[in-house]
């Protein structure tokens, strides 16, 4: 056992691991970005496609038109 490992255990905590941070930092556990609309990945589509009210074809055409900043796409939709 190291120090690192004995001083955490020492306080009722878990030993540092590098792999569980790289796996709560993984693009699968991150929630989908409240600036940008990823229209690959089918949660964030579902998210805003609710949140504005429109179509999933809707909110691609409006992504085409305004970009993928979630404010430009709100002023598209006259949501502002």
């Amino acid at each position: 056992m190291n120090d690192t490992t004995s001083q955490a255990q020492s306080f009722g905590q878990e030993p540092f691991q590098a792999a569980s941070v790289a796996a709560a930092l993984a693009p699968a556990a991150l929630p989908c970005n409240h600036d940008f609309i990823d229209l690959d990945d089918p949660a964030c589509v579902r998210r805003w496609t609710a949140s504005f009210g429109v179509s999933e074809e809707d909110l691609r055409i409006a992504v085409r038109i305004a970009g993928p900043h979630t404010w430009a796409v709100a002023a598209h939709f006259n949501l502002e």
